[in-house]
């Protein structure tokens, strides 16, 4: 689930209510821990977290992600608005 409304907008009660009605752990993933200035190294931050969550079957959230998925929407829009 991807949501996008500003802050105080009830993001984080909304997934700890998920994880209730489903009984599965919720882990709060905190993006300055896996953002990396170094090559590939939020690849392999993300790739560890996304193993780990789903080797425990959790719920992962990732608050303020949308820091880290607008530079990579930005991207994705500019090269598909590339001529060919």
């Amino acid at each position: 689930m991807c949501s996008s409304p500003g802050p105080r907008a009830g993001k984080t009660m909304a997934a700890e209510i998920m994880s209730n009605e489903l009984g599965l752990d919720l882990y709060k993933i905190d993006l300055s821990a896996i953002v990396s200035k170094y090559i590939g190294e939020t690849e392999k931050n993300l790739d560890r977290i996304f193993r780990e969550g789903e080797a425990s079957n959790a719920i992962l959230f990732f608050d303020e992600a949308d820091a880290l998925l607008a530079n990579a929407l930005r991207y994705v829009t500019l090269m598909t608005a590339m001529p060919t």
